[in-house]
């Protein structure tokens, strides 16, 4: 009977083993790529923690992973643990929680908890997605009630400088210094009498950062940084006109009006309406985005892009041949070459996400799951809040949600990862 229940357990020696062995070697390729600078934080014997972290680099679970002198198994993507061999050798060394993007997985709560049973400590992200501006973004109203039910200390762990580095939104890196610290370990006597929405606001005030914030302000610098921006300003500031931007070396350049931007090596876009953080640019973009959709509604977004699917959490396939992504207020269409279209209406979708830089994720019913990834000069981030606003209006007109985003004064704060 132990026998079997040893079988059973999440947590094991090996990742012990790995995480000690890849600590000083892999990890200083990854500080050093990404100029990062941070202490090991001795605290073994006194876990199992929950560590909560802003989410700013793809590379956030490796840099958190290594400077902490314990395993953590991190909450991930499915999408990490559906890549055939690459994934099977993540599982068996480092044994990450799969999770469905922008879905909800009672069964991700389960497994934290063995984990934490078994003396493990546990990594969440819980912005779920990496930031496109360098503010932390919306976090989860359900994670104070989480905190409270693990009922273990929490480690706050803050980084800073990695949305400069190499932003969700570039083409190519920058290269200046980033660092992290732990800001906060919280006991649970601490948070004992906190109500679950308290421990929430809590946890929004310790992961908060704002880039713009450093002072001094730091330089990050390198070729063509500015490629790519038209991922995340996707309206020209100016016009506020879509389908007209491009990008070459440090310039933002509108087709439309002839607007110039500049983006400096502190993150700023300058030009004659003055230096705007990216913050403020996305805002801008999003607002300008909803009112364009409110007097254009018969637009349609339609790219070429590779397309695979997968079934009932099986192993993605790509489906070959020439496609176009299309989406509308109807749905999505799939048209491929010299085969019939396939269209998903939104009474289908249940969810949708953006992955990386370059890919869309949109959850259907039965399990069934669509991933476009497009080329370069494409915005699948525009693609996903233009589906959150379509669909938000699908549900609105059925009577399913009480709010209209085009009639909403402030429907942007809803938009976005």
């Amino acid at each position: 009977m132990a026998k079997n229940a040893q079988r059973k357990r999440i947590v094991k020696n090996r990742h012990a083993f790995w995480a000690s062995i890849l600590r000083p070697t892999a990890s200083p390729i990854v500080f050093r790529q990404n100029g990062f600078h941070a202490v090991m934080n001795h605290l073994k014997k006194s876990g199992p923690y929950l560590i909560i972290g802003n989410h700013t680099a793809d590379a956030d679970p490796i840099i958190v992973g290594s400077v902490f002198d314990f395993p953590i198994y991190f909450v991930a993507s499915d999408q990490l643990l559906n890549q055939g061999f690459t994934s099977m050798l993540l599982k068996y060394f480092f044994a990450p929680i799969g999770k469905t993007k922008s879905l909800p997985d009672i069964t991700v709560i389960t497994t934290i908890k063995r984990i934490l049973n078994e003396g493990g400590s546990v990594g969440i992200f819980v912005e779920g997605n990496v930031t496109m501006t360098g503010e932390t973004i919306a976090v989860p109203s359900a994670i104070g009630k989480l905190v409270k039910m693990l009922n273990v200390p929490v480690i706050f762990y803050i980084s800073h400088g990695l949305s400069f580095v190499n932003p969700r939104w570039s083409v190519y890196r920058k290269h200046g210094p980033t660092s992290g610290a732990i800001t906060r370990i919280m006991q649970p006597s601490e948070f004992i009498e906190l109500s679950g929405d308290e421990m929430t606001d809590v946890v929004r005030k310790e992961i908060y950062v704002n880039a713009y914030d450093k002072d001094p302000k730091i330089e990050y610098k390198g070729k063509k940084i500015a490629e790519g921006l038209q991922r995340l300003v996707f309206l020209c500031p100016k016009c506020h006109q879509p389908f007209g931007l491009t990008t070459k070396d440090n310039h933002l350049s509108c087709s439309k009006c002839g607007f110039v931007g500049t983006y400096d090596t502190h993150g700023y876009l300058v030009s004659d309406l003055g230096a705007q953080t990216l913050i403020d640019l996305n805002a801008q973009t999003l607002r300008s985005w909803v009112e364009y959709l409110k007097q254009h509604p018969e637009t349609k977004l339609d790219d070429p892009a590779k397309i695979f699917f997968s079934y009932e959490r099986k192993r993605k396939r790509e489906r070959k041949g020439r496609h176009t992504f299309e989406l509308n207020q109807e749905g999505v269409i799939v048209h491929r070459w010299l085969k019939a279209d396939e269209k998903f209406g939104f009474a289908d979708i249940i969810g949708y996400a953006m992955q990386r830089k370059d890919k869309l994720i949109v959850y259907f019913r039965n399990n069934f799951t669509l991933f476009i990834k497009f080329r370069p000069n494409v915005s699948p981030y525009q693609y996903l809040t233009t589906l959150q606003i379509f669909h938000n209006q699908y549900l609105f007109k059925k009577g399913d949600i009480d709010y209209d985003d085009f009639a909403h004064d402030d429907a942007y704060t809803r938009l976005g990862l």
